[in-house]
């Protein structure tokens, strides 16, 4: 449960969360300090784009082009960020700090919701000093934005499926802005609305209110990015238009076929016609995206059955405790992310019920792994979901934690 209101009066039943928060501050803010990064990659994009909002250019790279490659959600954040405290790559590093600060007292109190205070107070010290979240709050990527919408998502969630039409809307919302932070949850959030009639939370009435108010506030949200890609762009979708390149990046070297990288592939002279002459134009990302997705088509009718085979391998290739790491740093935390991801999947394994309380935690678990296999399995794409595996290793250390402490007692 959440604080009661006599938490809330008295300052001291705030001093837990509290506490994790400035202990996840100043571990993230060390880190920022002591291993400073340069913006490359899709860092470049996130910033140059927020730039531009915040001078008021629009939602466009420096080359004019109109972005639909890149989710709306973090730009918009990093400009509001910007428009304060200078457009600046420290001002995004600091605001991602804050964000995994934040964050941590978040998953404090989605832990709580789903089970007890102890398991809170074991979650968010886990959180505050995973190696994986720390480093997300280091860089200009979305990862630490779309884990705090995500644990606020299931935190609000809870009402929502206990028959609060208010929780609902604004589970409705917070799903939406995560989709529109990192567009696989679109696969999250649309279960996630549905799954609200199948909880026993009053009558079918009740449940009908409240899958309407978050059915309602997930379309406006998601559908306002839609309409402003078919407007701007001709593309009436809500999800980023680099699906089919992630696809093909993903799946390029299934079966025997001697099949281009996308790199290659961008320097061939059919991109050149198809697609690179559109460069510097509101509707490169658009030409960009039909020419991926014409490669990603040919290679799905040629090696099917290769790709097909080829997920279970990628699904365990994300399950793994840590990307490929340069050595001495790889065996420490390889153990550590190991030690806690063992204790995860005991403890999903003991905390299967009751049924609902399961299905909330682990759908966007399973779904986040099976999308990435699918695409492309990428360790840092597992990032926004590792807090429930967080949760759940909280619950099973707090219970061993408990039978330790039974045995002395009885001894």
């Amino acid at each position: 449960m959440t604080p009661s209101r006599a938490d809330r009066k008295n300052p001291r039943g705030w001093l837990l969360p509290a506490g994790f928060f400035c202990a996840a501050l100043l571990a993230r803010a060390a880190y920022a300090v002591a291993a400073p990064r340069a913006l490359e990659a899709d860092a470049v994009y996130y910033y140059e784009t927020a730039r531009n909002l915040a001078l008021g250019v629009g939602y466009v790279l420096p080359d004019g082009r109109l972005l639909g490659s890149v989710p709306p959600v973090f730009p918009y954040f990093l400009a509001g960020v910007f428009k304060i405290f200078g457009a600046a790559p420290a001002s995004a590093v600091a605001a991602q700090v804050l964000v995994g600060a934040a964050t941590a007292v978040v998953v404090y109190f989605t832990a709580r919701v789903y089970f007890d205070g102890r398991v809170a107070a074991w979650a968010a010290a886990l959180f505050a000093v995973y190696p994986f979240y720390i480093w997300a709050s280091s860089v200009v990527l979305t990862e630490a934005l779309t884990t705090l919408l995500l644990a606020a998502s299931l935190w609000v969630y809870y009402y929502a499926a206990r028959g609060s039409a208010l929780a609902g809307a604004g589970a409705g919302l917070l799903l939406a802005a995560t989709a529109l932070c990192r567009s696989s949850f679109l696969a999250v959030g649309v279960p996630l609305v549905v799954a609200l009639a199948f909880f026993r939370a009053g009558g079918w009435r009740t449940r009908l209110r409240v899958v309407a108010a978050a059915a309602v506030a997930f379309a406006a949200l998601t559908g306002m990015w839609a309409y402003r890609n078919y407007r701007l762009l001709g593309v009436p979708t809500p999800a980023t238009l680099n699906g089919a390149r992630i696809f093909y990046e993903g799946n390029f070297r299934a079966g025997e076929g001697a099949h281009p990288s996308s790199v290659e592939l961008m320097r061939s002279p059919e991109f050149e016609r198809e697609a690179r002459v559109y460069l510097g134009t509101p509707c490169a990302d658009v030409a960009y995206e039909r020419f991926f997705r014409a490669r990603a088509g040919e290679l799905w009718r040629r090696e099917a059955g290769a790709i097909l085979t080829s997920l279970p391998g990628k699904f365990v290739r994300l399950c793994r405790p840590a990307p490929d790491l340069r050595l001495p740093a790889r065996l420490p935390l390889t153990a550590a992310a190991g030690a806690l991801l063992v204790f995860a999947w005991v403890g999903i394994l003991r905390y299967r019920r009751p049924a609902g309380r399961a299905f909330v935690l682990l759908a966007p678990v399973l779904i986040t792994l099976v999308t990435h296999a699918v695409l492309k399995p990428l360790f840092r794409f597992r990032l926004p979901v590792d807090f429930i595996l967080i949760i759940f290793a909280a619950a099973f250390a707090s219970f061993c934690w408990e039978q330790i402490r039974g045995d002395r007692r009885r001894r």
